[in-house]
């Protein structure tokens, strides 16, 4: 699937679960055939951490998201949408 920008007009905090629940459901069946299997070479691993990292901003948590993003990024540099969605959650959080 692609991957949605992050957006807090258009906030599909249920499309992005169901996206989630989708990546679950692909883990468990990895994981059922191969208990030896490294959660974090899935590639959907870092898609799921982006899109709790999405859900979190778009519910103002800009703190939590650009830790969440920030992970997904190290484990896929490749997406720019990350790195697009890091940016807008950054410019959130206020100056201390």
């Amino acid at each position: 699937g692609t991957v949605p920008a992050i957006n807090k007009k258009n906030v599909d905090v249920e499309g992005n679960y169901n996206r989630l629940f989708l990546f679950i459901k692909q883990l468990v069946a990895a994981i059922g055939t191969n208990m030896s299997t490294d959660i974090e070479k899935l590639p959907q691993h870092a898609e799921a951490l982006y899109l709790l990292g999405v859900t979190d901003y778009q519910v103002g948590d800009n703190k939590v998201a650009t830790g969440l993003i920030t992970q997904a990024i190290e484990i896929d540099f490749n997406q720019c949408v990350f790195f697009n969605s890091l940016g807008a959650a950054l410019q959130e959080i206020p100056e201390t």
